[in-house]
């Protein structure tokens, strides 16, 4: 077998199986996947302007073609780890934006991943992708919630045998955006139906954001709302209503629409089962254990701009009934160790995540306590070497529940 570069890692190694009655369900963001029509358009895109960013040319006064639009952006596979991503920016500054060239950058470790726009590198972050889905499928992981997705042609390139999927893209009125989310299910499984586009998510602000892609599927032989989300990014832990960053101030208010929407959809649903799974870009768990107990005269009914919390603004129980539950994310394991994923989903712990309503909680419960699993990601058969030279294919780990 051919060595991967530095970059790719391999099949995940998953916690102990579950009985099989308990099927998986998970949520993962694929880091920008693209198939090759859409790579090779994103690369003569952004070859035309010498990989340029969008601030670089605003600052040029030079306007962005429209080849560029409904593609990621041309930094976004540009061989540097998120993990030390800043530290290289206050080092080599604008110029960590350009394409990597043969040789490193200016202090010769910023760059430590292949440049992607070459299309065998890009190949290589597949084969990664597909031996992950292989390896979760064989646990008994029979449904996943997809992010960063351009369309299903690019889910398709690492779905196992046997697997179907849907994209916001195929949907009327998708918009025209290099970010899309879907939903992958194993065939013999319950098949999910009844498809819309909850565009409702994506028609906030100045320009569009991800949408959302609702579904209807059976849970223990009985039907349960999907929900696939990508929430705006940018205010993941300060309330939400008193951002202080500048970033902060740009995301929280958008973010605060994306709840009240939302909550809508789940008031939507009392008494009813439902789940919302996805990169929620916000620390749930923390919110929850904040504020342990439904407050409807804090959180009820509230204005997009009171809006404080997200995981407590939909737990309110207003109307009556609305309560939801958001799986724990499990952290150490019988002896104590982190379990798998922690090392290299450590920039994504906590925002990505599972949430069932109160009725659907109780009924699959059952004498199991509910919690997040990670996936931990290995190369040719190994455990993943934890050195600063190693970059995984997203920068999300696939985490999953076992209902």
């Amino acid at each position: 077998m051919n060595r991967l570069p530095q970059f790719v890692l391999v099949a995940a190694c998953l916690v102990p199986t579950f009985a099989a009655a308990r099927e998986g369900i998970a949520t993962w963001n694929l880091g920008w996947l693209m198939d090759k029509a859409v790579h090779t358009r994103w690369v003569q895109a952004c070859s035309a302007i010498n990989w340029k960013t969008e601030d670089e040319l605003k600052a040029a006064q030079q306007p962005a073609p429209d080849a560029l639009k409904g593609l990621p952006y041309c930094d976004v596979h540009d061989g540097i780890d998120y993990r030390i991503k800043p530290k290289c920016k206050a080092v080599i500054g604008m110029a960590l934006q350009s394409r990597p060239s043969k040789a490193d950058s200016a202090d010769g470790k910023c760059r430590v991943a292949p440049d992607l726009a070459d299309w065998t590198q890009y190949e290589r972050k597949l084969a990664v992708l597909r031996e992950t889905f292989q390896a979760m499928d064989k646990d008994g992981v029979t449904l996943v919630g997809l992010q960063e997705v351009s369309n299903e042609a690019a889910v398709k390139t690492i779905l196992p045998p046997g697997w179907e999927v849907i994209t916001s893209a195929s949907q009327a009125g998708a918009p025209a955006i290099p970010q899309q989310v879907g939903v992958a299910w194993k065939e013999g499984s319950p098949v999910p139906r009844n498809f819309r586009l909850f565009n409702e998510l994506s028609a906030i602000g100045s320009r569009p954001l991800r949408p959302g892609l609702q579904f209807t599927r059976d849970v223990s032989g009985k039907p349960t709302d999907f929900l696939v989300v990508h929430m705006k990014a940018g205010c993941r832990s300060v309330p939400i209503n008193n951002p202080s960053k500048d970033s902060e101030k740009e995301a929280c208010p958008v973010l605060a629409e994306q709840v009240v929407v939302l909550e809508r959809w789940i008031d939507d649903r009392v008494g009813k089962d439902f789940v919302v799974l996805g990169d929620f870009n916000r620390t749930l768990l923390r919110e929850m254990e904040q504020y342990p107990r439904a407050d409807p005269k804090r959180f009820g009914a509230n204005m997009p701009d009171q809006v404080v919390a997200m995981a407590t603004e939909w737990n309110d129980d207003t109307p009556k009934g609305s309560l939801i539950q958001v799986v724990p994310h499990k952290k150490k394991n019988a002896e104590g160790k982190l379990i798998a994923g922690d090392y290299f989903c450590s920039q994504t712990t906590g925002i990505d995540h599972v949430i069932l309503s109160a009725t659907l909680a109780q009924r699959v419960r059952g004498s199991k306590t509910l919690e997040m699993l990670q996936v931990s990601y290995r190369l040719e058969g190994k455990s993943l070497p934890t050195d600063k030279d190693t970059v995984p294919p997203s920068d999300h780990c696939a985490r999953f529940v076992r209902l």
